[in-house]
């Protein structure tokens, strides 16, 4: 007889328990890999882009294309991840310069 009330209060304390620790770290508040990744890929990184050569340069960064002229300056805005190519006029691959992430935040970037 005595197992019964021991067993009840066994499910009892059970029962009181469980909610609260299942209440504790929902599911959407628990941090995963793949928000990290999206976190880092929608951050904008802004570098300063440096024509040193004697020719105009055509170069494309997420989708935008910029043409810089001989020593000429620019503030380029682009979300961490995305690729710094060169345009050319034929239809070869393009070349990648450079893959933007955060440590180029401010930095200046040359193209000799």
């Amino acid at each position: 007889m005595l197992r019964i009330p021991r067993s009840l209060a066994i499910f009892l304390i059970a029962g009181a328990i469980f909610p609260i620790a299942g209440n504790a770290a929902p599911f959407g508040a628990l941090p995963s890999v793949q928000s990290s990744v999206k976190n880092a890929k929608s951050e904008k990184v802004t570098f300063t882009l440096v024509n040193k050569s004697d020719v105009t340069r055509a170069v494309a960064v997420d989708g935008h294309t910029y043409t810089l002229n001989p020593h000429q300056q620019l503030s380029i805005s682009a979300p961490a991840g995305s690729q710094l190519t060169e345009v050319t006029s034929d239809s070869s691959t393009p070349k990648v310069l450079l893959t933007v992430d955060r440590t180029q935040k401010g930095a200046t970037i040359s193209l000799n």
